[in-house]
C-alpha cells in the first residue's frame, strides 16, 4: 500500500522532473540541432560542467526545502542530532575549529 508523498517529497520530486527535462533537451542539442563534429566535440566538453552545475543546483534545492521543513518543526535544542548542532556552533564560532594539536598539549 503506496502512501501520497508529502509536501517535502512532492517539492523535491517536482525539482527533480524539472532537471530531467532539462537533462533531455541538453541530450537533444547535438541531434537536433546537427552540429559538425568539431561544434559537437566542444559541446561536449562544456556539457560536463553544464550537467555539474544542474546537480549542485538540485542538492543546494533539496537542502534548502529540507531545512524550511526542518525550521516549520520548532525544535528546541535538546532535539537536534549533535552534528547538525554541533556544526552549527563550529560555524557560528570559528575558534572552535581551531583544535590544538596533539604533540602541542601539555600532558600534566
Amino acid at each position: 500500500m503506496a502512501t501520497d508523498p508529502t509536501f517535502l517529497e512532492q517539492e523535491i520530486l517536482s525539482d527533480i522532473e524539472e532537471r530531467r527535462e532539462l537533462m533531455s533537451r541538453i541530450k537533444l542539442l547535438c541531434p537536433r540541432y546537427g552540429f559538425s563534429l568539431e561544434d559537437e566535440a566542444l559541446f561536449l566538453n562544456y556539457s560536463i560542467p553544464i550537467v555539474y552545475s544542474i546537480w549542485e543546483g538540485f542538492i543546494q534545492t533539496s537542502f534548502q526545502i529540507y531545512i524550511r521543513e526542518l525550521n516549520k518543526l520548532n525544535l528546541n535544542i535538546n532535539n537536534i542530532c549533535h552534528p547538525i548542532l554541533i556544526y552549527h556552533i563550529e560555524s557560528e564560532f570559528p575558534q572552535f575549529k581551531q583544535y590544538p594539536e596533539k604533540d602541542k598539549l601539555k600532558k600534566r
